[in-house]
């Protein structure tokens, strides 16, 4: 008997004493007899339905509900704002072309200038052009799926998804920034897709240390993370500042193992620089300077002038996103959420990063678009913490005696004690007032149609050059996306976006038009450009003189700045007659041509 218990031991059979199964039915049978019959339940259905069909909706009704009013969000912001590709995206798109067809990474042919400023968004693209599918669609269509990838990511990988749901989703569904950029046709989508993955598995990987100690995880610690930041950096390079946030969290987070703070660290660095530092090293060699040519147009030489500019920006976007980067600030200041307080600092350092290049002239801040997914995770804990109350086990908690992982672990939770309609109701609210006074305040949908507008209307003059006129002949014009991508003539770019020259001049940007305080008349005449095509073509609905035009061009404003130059430079007149020429839907393309031709 003894060799048998013993046996049983080890395969997990328990033996249990004599009369021990009696003892429990017999007490199963007082617990029973003692308990209180309960009353019987009714439940009410209609007639002719059974109870199963009666029931409460289901998860995925729910979730198919929250998709549908989704879409029709989108679908009314899409109605208003409109949606299309935006003229400076078709500059990246001649770039992919261009490599596609074995020119190089190039905007004119045998000129190298780096005029795209997304490397990873224009290879891309050029590679699906290497497959002869359409530069066009592809960029809409890429930039469409996604800014969808990245709401499903915010809500798959959301660091307090069991607590808000589909919240965040909605702070992006309701932006008329996030809906509108999303189909321009630039990176924006795809960099602040890249940005909120490397973000949150940061956020993941801190939380599995544990493992990576353990040697439970297959990659060092912290290597993905730094590659994803990395690739970011790639499309845009303002993701750079990122890393310093990085670095800063992982030395606080692991201040008391120092071998594992450091490994962290290192690993972190070492992904990081490989994937930005060989691209990095290749553009140098490649374009013959470190940045892209559009920092050298509009952020180089720029003193306090551009710094106040930035910051008038970012506060026009707090104002009409209802005061939403405040949201950052409270967080990094008042939280004890390690994960809250990097989120915010992450926000903070972009924002940053917007006030230093001096903003951006398009509607709807294009520049802070990568900042809403982290928004949007901060501003739903608000409005619980305001309006759900902590559990007991919460309030019991004191804030000066943390958990002994305190580092790692949350400093609160937000489960209430009663369901939390409250909060959902007011963050409602508050999405679609947020979403009414972004559209209303600044102009900002009319701006974003006539972005739309202009860019149909130089696609429609690029598409005359292309068939009325030879190839050799050249184009000088401050709209060089569209009118560059149709026409595929030689364009001289009147504002130096493409060209190094004029980027590099030595003009203290910051008190102009942002984007169009750099020219030089003198060079751009000197290049003997075939057609000065006006920034107005295209859209212009009936026929005009040229006294006329040239009233219009010096009455506008610094938007028009290198227009006016070149008017009036010194023999403008005997060299350049001036053109309106009838498109076929009515409108008239007006230039001034080369008299000798």
């Amino acid at each position: 008997m003894f060799f048998a218990e013993q046996a049983s031991k080890r395969v997990g059979i328990a033996h249990e004493p004599a009369g021990a199964g009696l003892l429990r039915e017999t007490e199963v049978t007082t617990l029973q007899k003692r308990r209180k019959p309960r009353a019987k339940r009714v439940d009410w259905t209609p007639m002719g339905k059974t109870q199963h069909q009666a029931r409460v909706p289901t998860k995925s009704a729910r979730a198919a509900f929250l998709i549908l009013l989704g879409l029709a969000c989108v679908g009314v912001l899409i109605s208003i704002t409109g949606i299309g590709l935006v003229d400076d995206a078709y500059i990246s798109l001649r770039y992919a072309r261009n490599f596609a067809r074995g020119m190089g990474l190039v905007y004119n042919l045998g000129e190298r200038v780096d005029g795209y400023t997304s490397f990873l968004w224009t290879f891309g693209i050029g590679c699906l052009a290497w497959f002869s599918l359409s530069p066009v669609w592809m960029a809409l269509l890429a930039g469409l799926l996604f800014a969808l990838m990245t709401v499903l990511y915010l809500v798959h990988r959301n660091p307090w998804r069991k607590d808000l749901g589909w919240m965040p989703a909605f702070v992006l569904l309701f932006s008329p920034c996030f809906v509108f950029w999303s189909g321009s046709g630039l990176e924006t989508a795809f960099f602040t897709f890249l940005l909120a993955v490397a973000v949150l598995r940061f956020i993941r990987e801190c939380r599995s240390i544990e493992k990576c100690r353990a040697g439970e995880s297959l990659l060092p610690p912290h290597f993905t993370s730094g590659v994803l930041l990395g690739l970011a950096c790639l499309t845009r390079m303002e993701g750079v500042l990122l890393l310093t946030v990085n670095l800063a969290t992982l030395i606080i987070l692991l201040r008391r193992g120092k071998i594992q703070a450091w490994l962290s660290v290192v690993w972190h660095l070492v992904s990081f620089g490989t994937v930005f530092g060989v691209w990095f090293l290749w553009h140098w060699w490649y374009y013959s300077h470190p940045f892209p040519n559009t920092y050298y147009c509009k952020v180089w030489g720029g003193g306090y002038e551009l710094w106040l500019r930035g910051l008038r920006h970012v506060t026009e976007f707090s104002l009409a996103t209802i005061c939403l980067p405040v949201f950052s600030v409270l967080s990094f200041v008042l939280s004890r959420d390690w994960r809250e307080r990097y989120l915010a600092a992450t926000i903070l350092v972009l924002i940053g990063g917007v006030v230093r290049v001096g903003g951006d002239h398009f509607a709807l801040y294009r520049f802070l678009v990568p900042v809403l997914p982290l928004l949007a995770l901060l501003v739903p804990l608000w409005f619980q913490r305001l309006l759900a109350p902590r559990s007991r086990e919460d309030e019991s908690r004191s804030p000066s005696r943390p958990l002994p992982s305190a580092p790692l672990q949350d400093s609160f939770s937000f489960k209430a004690a009663f369901p939390r309609w409250r909060s959902t109701a007011a963050f409602a609210l508050y999405l679609v007032i947020s979403a009414t006074v972004c559209l209303l305040s600044f102009e900002n949908h009319r701006s974003a149609r006539l972005i739309l507008e202009g860019t149909r209307g130089w696609a429609k003059t690029g598409r005359w050059f292309a068939f009325q006129t030879p190839p050799d002949e050249s184009i000088a014009t401050q709209a060089i996306g569209a009118i560059g991508y149709y026409s595929e003539r030689s364009i001289i770019d009147i504002l130096g976006l493409v060209d190094e020259h004029i980027a590099h001049l030595p003009v203290r940007v910051g008190r102009g038009f942002p984007g169009h305080e750099k020219h030089d008349a003198v060079y751009t005449l000197s290049r003997n450009p075939t057609y000065i095509v006006l920034g107005h073509s295209g859209r212009v609905p009936l026929k005009r003189d040229r006294q006329t035009v040239v009233d219009i061009i010096f009455q506008g404003s610094d938007f028009l700045r290198g227009e006016q130059e070149i008017i009036a430079s010194p023999g403008f007149d005997e060299r350049y007659e001036f053109e309106s020429i009838a498109l076929g839907d009515g409108t008239f393309i007006e230039c001034f041509r080369l008299r000798d031709r």
